[in-house]
């Protein structure tokens, strides 16, 4: 069977509903090309998880990543999954993520989906410091409690006309990513809604992503004129003055997507367009982990069988973590 591949704007176009069915036991997947790295010496606190759009028989895919043996294992597949695209946890291992418009939450123990809101438009997701969820609504910034499940209207209009995705700044201010023409980082105001372009146009071609650090956001995006896959890039934009930074391109980046922090501070990033040259399809798409200074790479595994869309990616807390801990190949000091 061939995977099915999907641009960014059929994953946010696409809202019919599926069958409800769910899953409630992990399902094995084969591990594919070997990790770059050793295994880390002790049991890591924390794995990475990410969304794949996978495909007829699996429909959307939520994955797991043992932090030991790089092997992955589907938490979640069908019923509500049909084009994940975002997706965050909470601290307290709540999976949220949206799919077609409509905010689920995956249950971390048993794969169990719920229905939590239909908002018609959604796609990146954040958590903010006080544990609400914030959600890029295209045309809009909608705030979601996850106590109340009230929705709010966070900001919309002006320069917000496709929001992709959205965090937060130190002081609590959001940055938006607007994927229009041109591309822009758009800064909001905590108190009053107040909207600032920080940076637009050059290097951001065809943005798809956000994750927030200290004063730096760092985005996913392609390095071609035409905006297509090819080449990928990560960008580094100073918040405080918008200029941008090209931290890593090439290699094993071609059409990066989704992108978060680990504990570790190192970038986490899904591309469903990387190439795997023993690969028949050869591209495989990826999960990779990107030194935050350096730019240097590391495949954390490749996709494997029809699951070759990874997309957004998240750090899920283990319930029950051992004693000792993940031990980053590189020192993000």
């Amino acid at each position: 069977m061939t995977a099915i591949r999907f641009s960014t704007l059929l994953v946010l176009g696409a809202f019919c509903v599926l069958s409800s069915e769910t899953t409630s036991a992990p399902i094995p997947v084969s591990p594919g090309s070997p990790p770059a790295l050793a295994k880390p010496p002790g049991p890591p606190s924390w794995e990475v998880i990410y969304l794949d759009s996978g495909d007829a028989v699996h429909g959307g895919c939520v994955i797991q990543i043992n932090g030991l043996t790089r092997e992955r294992a589907l938490l979640s597949h069908g019923g509500l999954l049909a084009l994940p695209f975002g997706i965050v946890v909470t601290p307290d291992r709540r999976i949220l993520v949206t799919d077609r418009g409509r905010l689920i939450e995956v249950e971390a123990a048993t794969g169990q989906q719920t229905l939590l809101a239909d908002l018609g438009c959604a796609a990146g997701l954040t958590l903010e410091h006080d544990g609400n969820l914030l959600i890029a609504g295209l045309r809009a910034i909608l705030r979601y409690d996850l106590t109340t499940g009230r929705v709010t209207l966070v900001a919309t209009g002006g320069h917000l006309t496709c929001v992709f995705a959205v965090a937060e700044a130190p002081n609590g201010d959001l940055w938006a990513l607007n994927a229009g023409c041109p591309a822009r980082l758009i800064r909001v105001a905590k108190h009053t809604g107040q909207q600032r372009v920080i940076s637009q146009g050059g290097l951001l071609h065809c943005p798809q992503s956000l994750v927030a650090h200290g004063p730096d956001v760092y985005v996913t995006d392609v390095a071609t004129a035409d905006g297509n896959f090819g080449v990928g890039c990560i960008l580094r934009i100073n918040g405080r003055n918008g200029k941008q930074t090209e931290l890593s391109r090439g290699g094993y980046l071609v059409g990066p997507v989704g992108i978060t922090l680990d504990p570790a501070g190192f970038l986490v990033v899904g591309d469903p367009y990387t190439i795997n040259p023993t690969s028949s399809d050869l591209y495989d798409g990826a999960i990779l982990r990107i030194h935050p200074r350096t730019g240097e790479q590391e495949l954390i595994c490749r996709g494997a069988c029809d699951l070759v869309n990874p997309r957004g990616v998240a750090i899920l807390p283990l319930s029950t973590p051992g004693p000792g801990h993940h031990i980053p190949h590189w020192q993000a000091d």
